[in-house]
């Protein structure tokens, strides 16, 4: 059996954003869960920035080499929403991950948004607080951009992140 879609008109496209739509949904549903791995340092990170307590930096510099930057969003987000919850150190990634399928769709090819969205990496980061999506997302963002200027700063801000 052959799976055959019509790219030559909108309908490609259609489809490529419902597999993105699909992809953004899926993780939603269980974003809420449990930290697993070393999710939890981020968190720390993150409280860090919020109480000024120096505790939460070294014990987030005791198991953590990457840069902070990550906390540093997830504590805005925790600022700005005004709640703790597990999903809220997630949605940085899942905004990256979101980001590069949504550029990928513009090839208007709905087999490469399916290999890349559920390639194990990919499927796995998007739906955990790791900074690797973001900085990803960030990154393929920036090589779609015209703008010299925007680019850079995007390039930068994603080589901050990871």
């Amino acid at each position: 059996m052959k799976l055959n879609f019509d790219l030559s008109n909108s309908n490609g496209k259609q489809v490529c954003f419902l597999i993105v739509f699909l992809f953004f949904i899926l993780h939603l549903a269980y974003i809420d869960s449990y930290f697993v791995n070393y999710e939890w340092v981020y968190r720390f990170g993150s409280q860090y920035f919020l109480t000024k307590e120096k505790f939460y930096l070294e014990r987030y510099f005791d198991i953590q080499a990457n840069p902070l930057t990550y906390s540093f969003l997830a504590s805005l987000i925790v600022k700005f929403l005004g709640i703790d919850q597990y999903f809220i150190y997630r949605i940085p990634a899942l905004f990256g991950g979101t980001l590069l399928l949504v550029i990928l769709s513009g090839y208007k090819n709905p087999w490469l948004i399916l290999i890349v969205g559920l390639n194990p990496l990919i499927w796995i980061y998007s739906g955990r607080a790791y900074s690797e999506l973001l900085s990803v997302g960030l990154l393929v963002l920036a090589f779609k951009i015209r703008s010299n200027y925007l680019n850079s700063l995007i390039v930068t801000f994603s080589a901050m992140i990871k």
